[in-house]
């Protein structure tokens, strides 16, 4: 079904629109001319020059070859200004530059675009993401190895070595900062906007050694934070730590040390102990993956699945949630194994269950 009450949609996904929204678009329209790429195909859309797909006639689902950031496009095809909308019922919005491909096998896009209509897929677990690379492979003949993180429902990533057994068409790939290769589907939610509510109170974060008393003194004081190394931390590697990427507040027990640790990206962790029935385990996963995951943007996702079956091998444990922790540094571990591995469960450390991890640092 094709949506044509563009003023209606413009109104709905974007309720506010100013001054500095108008001028925002306007320079967009601005570099959009300049690269040479068609936009604003619809009057009735007021909210800037990216507009849906179905302005410019084009029914869902495509494959199309997005550019961010270009610098230059290839003159010997068609660029488009789209907006795009995915993540089912988050209804994520999406501002492309981007062609649209012939695809080899239309009922293959429809099939995958139908397999998840209503699914509300943001930010699929590991599992979802092999039931999806699964369905690539059989309706495509595709594969996301590399572009597994950020699928979602209504747009798809696919591997760019996939370019040939998705089309027949010869494509010259952009001059851009990162190139994607999607398929782009009806998203299953239109968005509503939040309901107003209390503004959140600022976050603060502060190290190397906190505990809660402190915590609330510095807050206080309004301190900057200060993440480190684990070697300026005394902290010897391999770790199995408990990490939070949010803050040390009154829901954190304060019988423990926290550190304000740097490494990989900065958190705050305390140290556990595994039981002596894994112990062995740990330090042998811990010899396995040191050095092994290689120092890249993108962890390819047969190296993500190797690190998932020799951590059930070795600690009867998974990474369904975690698996897009795991780096040259970091072995996840589902929050959900703590009790197993260490004999305490969450609450002896936090009666807030949001935002907490466990990682066996390398």
């Amino acid at each position: 079904m094709i949506v044509t009450d563009w003023r209606a949609i413009a109104h709905e996904h974007y309720p506010d629109w100013g001054e500095d929204d108008a001028a925002i678009a306007a320079d967009d329209t601005a570099r959009l001319d300049a690269l040479g790429v068609r936009h604003s195909p619809a009057a009735d859309w007021d909210r800037g020059p990216y507009q849906p797909l179905e302005a410019y006639g084009i029914e869902l689902p495509v494959l199309a070859l997005v550019a961010s950031d270009p610098q230059e496009l290839p003159p010997d095809r068609e660029w488009l200004a789209a907006q795009t909308f995915s993540d089912g019922i988050s209804c994520f919005h999406n501002t492309d530059i981007l062609t649209i491909l012939r695809p080899r096998s239309p009922e293959g896009l429809a099939r995958l675009a139908a397999a998840y209509y209503g699914s509300n897929i943001a930010y699929a677990d590991l599992d979802q993401t092999v039931g999806y690379r699964d369905r690539l492979r059989e309706f495509l003949g595709a594969d996301c190895a590399l572009s597994y993180r950020w699928w979602s429902e209504a747009r798809f990533s696919v591997d760019l070595d996939s370019l040939a057994a998705l089309t027949d068409e010869q494509v010259t790939l952009p001059e851009a900062d990162h190139v994607q290769l999607v398929v782009i589907a009806a998203n299953s939610e239109i968005h509503e906007p939040d309901e107003p509510g209390e503004v959140a109170p600022v976050s603060f974060e502060f190290g190397p050694f906190v505990t809660v008393a402190e915590y609330q003194r510095q807050a206080a004081e309004r301190e900057e934070p200060e993440f480190r190394p684990a070697a300026e931390l005394g902290l010897t590697l391999p770790a199995l730590v408990l990490a939070t990427y949010g803050d040390l507040d009154d829901s954190v027990s304060p019988e423990y040390t926290w550190h304000a640790l740097d490494h990989d990206r900065e958190r705050f962790v305390t140290v556990l102990e595994p039981l002596p029935a894994v112990a062995e385990g740990v330090a042998t996963l811990a010899a396995e993956f040191t050095g092994r995951v290689p120092d890249d943007d993108v962890i390819p996702f047969d190296v993500v699945l190797a690190y998932r079956a020799r951590l059930k091998d070795l600690l009867g444990a998974d990474c369904v949630q975690s698996f897009r922790e795991l780096s040259p540094g970091v072995c996840p571990i589902d929050i959900d194994f703590l009790e197993t591995l260490t004999g305490k469960p969450l609450a002896a450390y936090t009666d807030d269950p949001d935002s907490w991890e466990i990682m066996l640092l390398v």
